[in-house]
């Protein structure tokens, strides 16, 4: 190995930062081009971090491996990656907090060639990023920035939680690689340093040979002086990966293993192959030595050599998805084993790899030779589907709409190309298409005719047209006729409960919502998962719609645990999304927060303009309700920016909330045109319950118009929450009128009517117009009262900024209140939250996370986010050192 030189300052960064970093997780990016030395400065590096106490833990994409799922880190973890023992029945997500849970405190975990990682090695990075393990957790993060893939350039240039530190490797000074070409006499150096540009790899090469080569002829000028069965063994390791086994080299090269030992010690000898460190696995020198070494062979050889590497692998007994990027790149076409294995792979990655599933599904049809037949057919829809869950939604609608025209697949073909729509763009064609196909057969009742009417009013709902999205689903109520349980008509229903009251039609919206809940719980999952896109809409009208909080949220969840379980990165994220809100009407702001928080990140990944519009949505009508006025700004302004925008309709919500949100503070000026934009003082372009809410928002604001007479003419006490927003608007304009014994009357049965139907926000609010009427009234002792209970309501909630509100209010009444702490320390001398303090206090009483979700009412998943957050702070890595902890507060 040649002499480590002219890094040392960049050594040195390395191990400073293991050497100070604290709880969290801590990245630096080591960057440059190829043979710049990243992987040298890693391998030294890792020692002295391992000095300092850290597990040094290396895994490196690789070239060729691109399609296996997590390569890079069950590279690094080995078998202690939790995908090797469990298959990963969770799906994703659980798969990713399996492997936050297996990284122990104080690991520096080094992912080289990282431009090579697969997408789901993406994904988890991305993971890791936003929810770091307990405990000390440091990234060395290697590549090529030139080759990077946009993901993955998304995830490493998005802002982190943590500091960031970048180390770009340039070209060895002169001095430095005079001691790579010491053997040389001194008249070349200088030749051989200006051919190399400076390349540590390039220039160790020109040390050890003669002549001026560079490129490829350089890398494979040692390969070229080696012994014929010497380069066949390398030619052998180089197809079997970065790092190899002796014995699958021999099978390989079809050499007996005494003659494959014997080439191998030349090839160590030459320094082309080496020791990993890890049991009897070997590695090329550099990758890009592979790659010169595996394109040297011919592609009849290398075929026939991926052949009888998969043959020894299934006599092994090795997965599928280990086997098949050798079947891929060996079988001919029309080999009908290999095309079923390949699909069989696919089916198997599709749950936590979408993308690898992509990659196996699209071998699977390159070796049909007939793909317009029956099993072509077949083979294109599962692809489309493959690529659909991956994110690749363009490429799933084109590949749909051409199927749609084969009658075996019409169905299914349809159901995907229109729910792909909604994920791509807001294509009018897509409404066209599916319009033509209606009226295909008019009359007919048939799940075909049903779903396509569904979709269609998807898609008008989402351009905010109630009265055609309301059309369309009738028809597809008539043309599943009722006595059948069917996620079509289920969604059918659904979506004529959302759309209804916007038609002055209530009380018919909740017979309809009843009976599609009651239709959902009856519905397999294996048929929720059939029809994805529209198997959830039951549930987000609950939430979205007419604000059931409780049996919406806990249904939404059922449907998260399905979406993950099937790789659904789509569906998960706007899950997440609707959760939020649910979550934000409930009180639930942090957990709301959070929810938006994590639909963000799944659309950002999934690289949708739709989803991420929808995302930043959710992210600004949370913030909305934490009157995070920053927040909601820049949600409206990245939804502004985006390419290929929605319906101007989707950005008008969040243009009010800021108008409103300005108009607190005094700055507002624009609330008029806003309104005017958005219909008129109507409103028509809301849902009923973001009507309701605004009236009140309106009238609290004291803005002229007559927004409680419009409240109460569009409540209906069949939906009791909108007869309290009805109440809070007309107390609020009685309070400002000086009718203060009316304007208590409604304040409190608005405060009544949130707390029953479990808006606890709503409540806290109503409570705090309670408190200011007393105020105005003249009665101090009963108005801090009601501010105190407002407060006290609210600080349940999250609501920071609100209660906050409540105390300035009681200084003017006289009161002193002391200015609160900073929100990190606010609640817990160890700079713990609210809700961490609360959680921790349950986990030193012996509380299981489940048992803590079930008394907080959230998920186990929030307790365990919670969980880690309070381990980083506190510098501890379990709960009985937490408990140790507590005491001290």
């Amino acid at each position: 190995m040649e002499p480590f030189v002219g890094r040392q300052a960049e050594l040195d960064l390395l191990a400073g930062v293991v050497a100070t970093a604290g709880a969290g997780i801590t990245v630096v990016e080591v960057v440059g081009e190829p043979g710049i030395g990243k992987s040298r400065l890693l391998h030294e590096a890792g020692p002295r971090a391992a000095a300092l106490g850290f597990t040094v833990l290396t895994g490196r994409a690789g070239e060729f491996e691109q399609e296996l799922p997590f390569g890079v880190f069950q590279d690094a973890l080995a078998d202690r990656f939790p995908m090797a023992a469990d298959d990963s029945p969770g799906g994703w997500r659980a798969l990713h907090r399996a492997v936050s849970a297996v990284l122990t405190p104080r690991t520096v975990l080094v992912l080289d060639d990282l431009h090579w990682a697969d997408e789901a090695s993406v994904h988890l990075l991305a993971y890791l990023s936003r929810r770091p393990p307990a405990g000390p957790l440091v990234l060395w993060l290697a590549h090529r920035p030139r080759q990077l893939p946009d993901k993955l350039a998304a995830v490493l240039h998005e802002p982190w939680t943590a500091p960031v530190h970048r180390v770009e490797l340039t070209a060895l000074d002169y001095a430095a690689a005079e001691q790579l070409l010491s053997d040389v006499p001194q008249p070349q150096r200088r030749a051989r340093y200006t051919a190399a540009e400076g390349n540590p790899l390039y220039l160790g090469i020109l040390a050890r040979t003669t002549g001026p080569h560079t490129g490829t002829r350089a890398l494979l000028a040692e390969f070229g002086q080696l012994s014929d069965r010497a380069r066949l063994v390398a030619q052998a390791a180089a197809v079997l990966g970065d790092q190899v086994e002796p014995e699958l080299v021999a099978v390989a090269a079809d050499l007996t293993p005494a003659q494959t030992e014997a080439a191998a010690a030349e090839l160590f000898t030459a320094d082309l192959l080496r020791a990993t460190g890890t049991g009897a696995r070997v590695a090329f020198r550099h990758p890009l030595l592979r790659n010169a070494v595996y394109h040297s062979a011919s592609p009849l050889w290398r075929a026939a050599t991926h052949g009888r590497v998969a043959g020894e692998l299934a006599r092994r007994g090795a997965g599928i998805g280990v086997r098949a990027p050798h079947i891929a790149r060996s079988a001919a076409v029309g080999d009908t084993q290999a095309r079923e294995e390949l699909r069989a792979a696919a089916r198997e990655a599709l749950p936590v790899a979408p993308a690898t599933a992509v990659s196996w599904a699209q071998a699977a049809l390159d070796l049909h030779p007939e793909p317009a037949d029956e099993v072509g057919g077949e083979l294109r829809l599962e692809l489309a589907q493959a690529l659909a869950l991956a994110g690749r939604s363009a490429q799933a609608w084109e590949l749909a709409r051409a199927l749609m025209a084969e009658p075996a697949l019409r169905l299914r073909a349809t159901a995907l190309y229109a729910g792909t729509s909604l994920s791509f763009a807001w294509a009018e064609e897509t409404t066209e298409t599916l319009y033509t196909e209606l009226d295909r057969e008019p009359d007919q009742d048939d799940l075909l005719t049903a779903m396509i009417a569904m979709h269609l009013a998807v898609l008008e709902l989402s351009q905010f047209k109630f009265a055609e999205a309301a059309e369309v689903a009738a028809l597809a109520l008539r043309r599943r006729p009722a006595g059948a349980d069917c996620p079509v008509r289920c969604a059918a229903l659904a979506m004529l409960a959302m759309t209804y009251p916007q038609l002055g039609r209530v009380r018919e919206a909740v017979r309809l919502l009843a009976e599609s809940t009651e239709m959902f719980d009856r519905i397999s999952e294996a048929e929720h998962r059939a029809f994805f896109w529209i198997g959830h809409a039951a549930p987000i009208t609950e939430i979205y719609g007419h604000l059931r909080l409780d049996s919406g949220l806990r249904r939404l969840r059922q449907e998260l645990v399905v979406m993950e379980r099937t790789g659904n990165v789509t569906g998960s994220a706007g899950i997440y999304g609707y959760c939020s809100v649910g979550q934000a009407a409930a009180g639930q702001l942090a957990q709301a927060t959070a929810s938006a928080a994590e639909a963000l990140e799944l659309a950002r990944l999934d690289g949708a303009t739709p989803l991420l519009e929808a995302a930043l949505f959710f992210q600004g009508m949370v913030a909305v309700d934490c009157l995070d006025l920053d927040t909601l700004t820049r949600s409206y302004q990245e939804m502004c920016a985006l390419p290929e925008q929605g319906p101007e309709v989707r950005r008008q919500p969040l243009a009010l909330g800021i108008e409103l949100l300005r108009r607190r503070t005094g700055r507002g000026g624009g609330l008029a045109r806003v309104i005017e934009r958005m219909g008129g003082p109507a409103l028509p372009q809301l849902l009923y319950r973001m009507r309701l809410r605004t009236y009140a928002e309106l009238a609290e604001l004291g803005e002229p118009g007559d927004w409680a007479d419009r409240a109460e003419e569009l409540a209906d006490e069949v939906l009791p929450w909108s007869v309290g927003f009805a109440a809070l608007a007309r107390a609020h304009t009685l309070h400002q009128a000086g009718e203060l014994g009316t304007a208590l009357v409604r304040a409190e049965t608005a405060a009544e009517i949130f707390v029953a139907t479990g808006q606890r926000l709503q409540a806290g609010r109503a409570r705090m117009l309670a408190g200011l009427i007393h105020g105005a009234g003249g009665d101090r002792s009963m108005a801090l009262s009601e501010l105190d209970s407002a407060a006290a309501v609210l600080a349940l909630c999250g609501a920071d900024r609100y209660v906050e509100l409540a105390t300035r209010h009681q200084r003017k009444l006289g009161r002193r209140v002391p200015a609160p702490a900073p929100h990190t320390a606010r609640h817990s001398p160890l700079g713990l939250t609210r809700r961490e303090a609360e959680i921790a206090e349950l986990v030193a009483r012996g509380e299981s996370n489940r048992a803590i979700a079930e008394r907080l009412v959230v998920s186990e998943r929030t307790v365990e986010t919670h969980l880690g957050r309070i381990y980083r702070k506190l510098g501890v890595s379990s709960r009985t050192a937490l408990v140790a902890r507590l005491p001290r507060q």
